[in-house]
């Protein structure tokens, strides 16, 4: 009786470090862990603090400390690839912290990644892959579309998510200096696109659910992210905090844009429809014939 006690009270313990009971999603993020740190080795941060950031949690550690124990204690885990730790390349990443980021992540947690203004990094050890066209530092800008309106963000000036997707492709280079992404898997949904500075547009900002997990790619440069919590590329991180997850539901995020379009059908022109009725009522005139 008292081991059914004690894993009782440890199993409580962990839904209470969630955030959640079994079966409640999280209406947002309370506890994130930024790995290694929030700084970008090529300028930029994420902002901690300021505005509804308040609302959170934010703390960082270097990835040698980062286990399954640790993670447990978080709902929310940011990899920023872009950092002087990770210098670009999940390569630095041991296979035992991949492992333990996707069982963080199946088991219904949020997992955030940034790679801003590096280089194509290798994702195939995630359970949705990919890779990424990335143009490197120009300080360019660029165009930015908002595809799907969704909690991640929103192009009508009257939503709380709205985004000033022109401000954010003309008065900065996050566009311009934007990491595209190239994926066959067809978990990965589309929430924005971006025309970089080699004129190639793709997917820049994207979101996958995982198990109960939910998964968020964010390519853009974050050179001119800064202090200011209204900066636009600050709001936009502060909405992948605030959206509801495990499970993410389909009102939040409704997955109209897969990334990878299922082929369809070719169509079939009338001409080819006549051919082939033609050839049909032939073969039937010939079987009634020889009846």
């Amino acid at each position: 009786m008292m081991k059914k006690v004690g894993r009782f009270v440890a199993f409580a313990a962990w839904a209470a470090v969630l955030g959640c009971t079994s079966g409640q999603a999280l209406a947002q993020s309370k506890n994130v862990l930024i790995v290694p740190q929030r700084f970008f080795m090529n300028g930029g941060m994420l902002v901690d603090s300021g505005g509804d950031l308040d609302s959170f949690t934010i703390s960082s550690l270097p990835i040698e400390l980062v286990n399954a124990a640790r993670l447990a204690t978080f709902d929310t885990v940011v990899l920023n690839v872009g950092s002087f730790q990770i210098n670009c390349t999940t390569a630095s990443l041991s296979d035992a912290l991949k492992a333990d980021l996707v069982s963080f992540l199946k088991g219904g947690g949020k997992l955030i990644i940034y790679e801003s203004e590096c280089p194509a990094s290798d994702y195939s050890w995630l359970p949705t892959p990919f890779t990424t066209y990335n143009p490197g530092a120009h300080g360019a800008t660029g165009e930015a579309k908002i595809v799907e309106n969704n909690a991640l963000g929103s192009t009508n000036a009257g939503d709380p998510e709205f985004i000033d997707i022109e401000a954010l492709s003309l008065e900065t280079d996050a566009v311009g200096d934007a990491n595209v992404m190239t994926t066959r898997d067809p978990a990965w949904c589309l929430h924005m696109s971006a025309t970089n500075v080699d004129v190639v547009t793709g997917p820049t900002h994207t979101y996958a659910r995982v198990g109960k997990g939910l998964l968020i790619y964010n390519g853009l440069d974050q050179d001119d992210g800064d202090d200011n919590p209204e900066n636009t590329l600050t709001k936009l991180w502060t909405l992948e905090l605030k959206v509801p997850f495990n499970p993410a539901s389909h009102s939040d995020l409704p997955c109209r844009v897969p990334v990878v379009q299922r082929a369809s059908a070719p169509a079939v022109s009338p001409i080819a429809l006549m051919s082939i009725a033609s050839l049909l009522l032939l073969f039937g005139v010939r079987r009634v014939r020889r009846s």
